[in-house]
């Protein structure tokens, strides 16, 4: 049994200056950069305070010496802000707390000589208050403006599977599986300036289906060396990359493969490691914004493409 109090105060201040002429087209006529004068926007400033309470129960029984089941139930709490794009004092507004219900159960055994590792977990959790960031047009401006706000409450369950396998000497096979189902009960956005029901998009970077399968194998080469080799691929299910689950943004599904041969010396102090990453060179967007709705702009940040890297490792 646990509990803790938490209580955070923040305090921003944002002061604007405009380093162009509003009477002047700065598409065409070029602004005074670096001149050291700049024409006073408005000053924001704000404090805020949150407190929370969070328990934590965990009950375990061990029902033999190589099986543990268990049970758990805990609240968290991630302390609310302040939208540091605003620009206006109407955008300028704190946001509250997020907090979760998480519940959780599960097994976890070992058996044949612990040569094999399984555990197995159910989980539930109830989202309130999430904190989401978007882009919108201010529906009585008409600007542009960035949303960081309480849009929605949520609730997400699913399944992980893990095992470890050794099945001879010196090998090493892991695998993990993951069921995710995701939803948004309540979630409401502005679309073309008006506030909609969007409870129906899929909860972002949460892709229904993930997995992992990896193997090393380590050996013995002199009494002073030891080779390793590596290889591993992770699989994750399409999903959303940002709040507004453009198609044009999202991450279809996709298979990573990575790998590495190494050499070491026996007592681990130093290793030469030739590998490589993304072998198959799968394309991802790492990080993506939609802007669509005010500029016609959809941007995403690319995730590393193949790379190759030899590596000298130092441990001391």
């Amino acid at each position: 049994l646990g509990l803790r109090y938490t209580y955070e105060e923040k305090e921003m201040l944002r002061r604007n200056e405009f380093f162009f002429d509003p009477n002047l087209s700065v598409s065409y006529d070029t602004p005074p950069f670096l001149t050291g004068v700049g024409f006073p926007g408005e000053t924001l400033q704000g404090v805020e305070s949150w407190d929370s309470l969070t328990p934590r129960a965990v009950l375990s029984h061990q029902i033999d010496d190589k099986t543990l089941v268990y049970a758990s139930a805990a609240r968290g709490f991630k302390s609310g802000g302040f939208p540091g794009r605003a620009a206006s004092s109407e955008a300028f507004v704190p946001f509250r707390p997020e907090t979760v219900w998480t519940y959780e159960g599960g097994i976890k055994m070992q058996r044949f000589d612990n040569k094999l590792s399984f555990a197995a977990s159910y989980f539930y959790s109830d989202f309130k208050d999430i904190q989401l960031n978007g882009f919108g047009q201010d529906p009585d401006t008409g600007a542009f403006v960035t949303l960081f706000t309480n849009a929605a409450s949520a609730r997400i369950q699913g399944v992980e599977v893990s095992m470890s396998l050794r099945p001879l000497e010196g090998l090493t096979i892991d695998g993990t599986a993951g069921y995710l189902d995701a939803k948004y009960n309540e979630y409401e956005a502005l679309v073309g300036g008006v506030l909609v029901d969007v409870s129906d998009r899929r909860l972002v970077k949460s892709p229904k289906w993930t997995g992992f399968l990896g193997a090393t194998y380590k050996k013995p080469l002199t009494s002073e060396l030891t080779g390793t080799l590596h290889f591993d691929g992770a699989y994750r299910g399409a999903h959303a990359n940002e709040t507004t689950d453009s198609p044009n943004l999202a991450v279809p599904e996709t298979v990573y493969l990575n790998a590495f041969a190494s050499l070491q010396a026996r007592n681990g102090v130093w290793e030469v490691r030739v590998g490589g990453t993304n072998l198959t060179n799968k394309a991802r967007a790492a990080q993506s914004f939609n802007t669509a709705e005010f500029s016609g702009v959809e941007t995403a940040f690319m995730a590393p493409p193949r790379l190759y890297d030899i590596r000298l490792i130092l441990r001391f």
